[in-house]
């Protein structure tokens, strides 16, 4: 009997973790689910999961384990329309880039004890930095290897959900890093969501500028690089919905770069060349220095993690996750 995987949502993240998964198809059933049709197409062309569920209640019914690998503004409608679907034991994973609230909706709407609710936010491969979200087309199945995957839950969450959550992260090439949802929150609102943002002001401020019809001709690599972001503010249908959700932070971070463009502007403005050629050179080296490490994977400016189980369990055990009832009923017995 093999266990089975539900992922909602087959962009690049959901086709990754299906193509990660493809190597344990003896004994994992993969199904998959999107909205859009022709992103189901090109999942089944790509063999993304064994199975494309027509509808949210087919994908998850069964499920040992659902993966929500969806835009922020779609976490809270899914969870509304699969919770009542869900059987006993089965543990739902978020990836989005807004943990504590997604971690509240989960609260708010998966009421039975017996579903377990974490969130799963992986890190992709060095080699892939340079690419968007484009749909299954975008998938790899080493997106995810030799990088980490923070994983949060709420307070009381069994722990044999947050050890499977740990070795599904191991099974996909990641290293799992447990962390607290606000910390998690803090880190993606500088990192995910305040470059769309930027790249957002960019646009519609070079969009609005006199003589941009000619300006737009000569834009270069350097326009297009950032201003692509904007084609992707958080992905789904409410851009920006993942900086609303997280706002607190966003804000601080905004803060923080309107100050840094306050210097830079200052300045400029006094001549101060010396100052200005200081604050530009330090980013070229914070910049040298981050993506010397990012892509080596040797962190030695920063703390390292602490060392974690090895995975040395079947895949039966691992995903072995009884309803709390039952457990209970077992400790009795004993």
């Amino acid at each position: 009997m093999t266990v089975q995987i539900s992922i909602l949502g087959l962009g690049q993240v959901g086709s990754s973790i299906g193509l990660a998964l493809a190597a344990a198809r003896d004994q994992i059933t993969r199904v998959g689910n999107d909205r859009e049709a022709e992103v189901l197409k090109q999942a089944q062309k790509l063999n993304v999961v064994d199975r494309i569920a027509p509808s949210l209640p087919d994908a998850v019914g069964g499920a040992d384990v659902v993966i929500l690998a969806l835009p922020v503004d779609e976490v809270r409608s899914t969870l509304q329309a699969i919770a009542p679907h869900l059987k006993p034991g089965v543990v739902v994973l978020d990836t989005s880039s807004a943990t504590v609230q997604s971690t509240r909706w989960a609260q708010e709407l998966l009421t039975s004890p017996e579903c377990y609710f974490l969130t799963f936010t992986p890190a992709a491969n060095a080699r892939y930095l340079g690419e968007l979200d484009r749909g299954p087309s975008s998938a790899h199945a080493d997106l995810f290897k030799d990088n980490i995957i923070m994983i949060t839950s709420a307070p009381g969450v069994d722990e044999s959900a947050v050890q499977l959550a740990e070795n599904l992260a191991r099974l996909i090439g990641s290293t799992p890093v447990f962390s607290d949802p606000y910390e998690v929150d803090g880190l993606l609102s500088a990192s995910h969501v305040l470059p769309g943002l930027i790249a957002a002001a960019l646009v519609n401020v070079t969009a609005g500028m006199p003589g941009w019809n000619d300006g737009r001709k000569i834009a270069n690599a350097r326009y297009a690089r950032i201003a692509d972001l904007a084609a992707y503010p958080g992905g789904g249908k409410r851009p920006g919905e993942e900086a609303l959700q997280n706002r607190e932070n966003t804000l601080r971070a905004l803060d923080n770069l309107i100050g840094e463009l306050y210097e830079i502007r200052e300045a400029l403005a006094s001549g101060n060349e010396a100052t200005f050629h200081e604050r530009l050179e330090r980013a070229r080296q914070l910049h040298a220095a981050w993506f010397r490490q990012r892509t080596s994977g040797k962190w030695e400016e920063g703390p390292q993690p602490a060392s974690l189980p090895s995975f040395g369990e079947t895949l039966g055990r691992l995903f072995g996750i009884r309803p709390k009832g039952e457990q209970e009923k077992r400790n009795r017995d004993r």
